[in-house]
């Protein structure tokens, strides 16, 4: 197990702490494997295929160079450039995992990173970087060049951008009157607040939510809370769906229970991580099992799809690239073998009728 640096942002804790906090406990095991059970997987269901990983899985240990990854985005050339806490740097990969450079040192200077976690591009395939240790924004070109890097004052949990370079910056504060999100253009001008927290008390009261920004607006979805709302880009709220499907409601109960009643700070992941689509969302499920489910912007279930994996496991980010013959969905796994995982759908999956 890899030992994070205390100083490590508090979003990224979080994100790993169900997966890493209890791995020797066996009655936490006993736990996931009764969840396992109780979770049933729906008739329809499509189950996933491994096709290949980045690094692949028996490479020599001197290619894989993804220590503790956080979140990845696709570049130009078939590049794949990953952010990793422990390596403090952007990570340029090729198509087959190999490091092509480093971007960033660690450090306080403007072009160096301290604990690079979220990032995003906008429409001239310009790369942000969210540096969680040194509250900033590192902006590159789509070469992935130094351009600019300015100073976020207030500390947050996550960041997406839109593609006109508008930046949406999820609140750290852990209290009622702070707004939801805050909003920055590309150079760094502060353009406001937007949206609204959950009640105090709640398990998405302090504000772990993860974000993904459209055209016309974003996506937030609350990691310890089964609910996604949409709003459009002037903050008004376009919907909020509750979401029910397998134990997502449990868990969220159960958090709810930990955080009014003992003080405790919600530990069961329910979402890690929202991607949109034209037609609505995916959401990235690590626990108890690898699920990436497909809904559509009424709410509706439209897809589910799975693999099991073994009790600790957890990804902190995924792509899905549709294909001429179904879908790829590239899989950013932190643990326990930290890696780019290229699924597609399982040739024995029963089809829809």
């Amino acid at each position: 197990m890899t030992i994070i640096n205390k100083s490590i942002h508090f979003s990224l804790v979080f994100i790993l702490s169900f997966s890493f906090c209890c791995k020797y406990d066996v009655n936490d095991r006993k736990v996931w494997a009764s969840f396992l059970n109780q979770e049933a997987i729906p008739r329809n269901a499509k189950k996933l295929k491994l096709i290949e990983s980045v690094p692949a899985i028996k490479t020599p240990p001197d290619i894989n160079h993804l220590a503790n990854p956080a979140y990845m985005l696709f570049g130009n050339d078939n590049s794949i450039f990953v952010t990793d806490v422990q390596e403090r740097a952007l990570l340029e990969l090729d198509s087959s995992g190999r490091l092509k450079r480093r971007i960033g040192n660690n450090g306080q200077g403007p072009g160096d990173l301290v604990q690079p976690l979220n990032i995003g591009s906008d429409a001239h395939q310009n790369i942000y970087v969210f540096d969680g240790g040194n509250p900033k924004i590192l902006v590159l070109n789509s070469n992935g060049d130094f351009v600019r890097s300015f100073k976020v004052f207030k500390p947050c949990f996550s960041m997406d951008v839109d593609e006109e370079g508008i930046i949406y910056l999820a609140l750290f504060e852990n209290y009622s009157q702070a707004g939801l999100i805050s909003i920055y253009d590309s150079y760094g001008k502060y353009l406001g607040q937007m949206g609204s927290r959950l009640e105090a008390g709640s398990p998405g009261s302090f504000n772990n939510i993860d974000i993904c920004a459209l055209k016309d607006g974003l996506y937030v979805a609350w990691k310890t809370y089964p609910l996604v709302r949409r709003y459009t880009k002037t903050g008004e709220l376009v919907f909020e769906h509750h979401l029910s499907y397998g134990l997502m409601k449990e868990f969220g109960d159960l958090n709810r229970k930990a955080t009014i009643k003992k003080g405790r700070i919600p530990v069961i992941g329910v979402i890690n991580r929202i991607r949109a689509f034209s037609g609505g969302y995916y959401l990235l499920r690590t626990y108890p099992r690898l699920e990436i489910i497909k809904i559509g912007i009424s709410g509706e279930l439209l897809d589910i799809y799975w693999d099991n994996t073994p009790y600790g496991y957890f990804a902190s980010d995924f792509l899905v690239i549709p294909t001429n013959d179904g879908i790829r969905i590239y899989i950013l796994g932190t643990f326990p073998d930290p890696g780019i995982y290229i699924y597609g759908e399982d040739e024995e999956t029963p089809k829809k009728k």
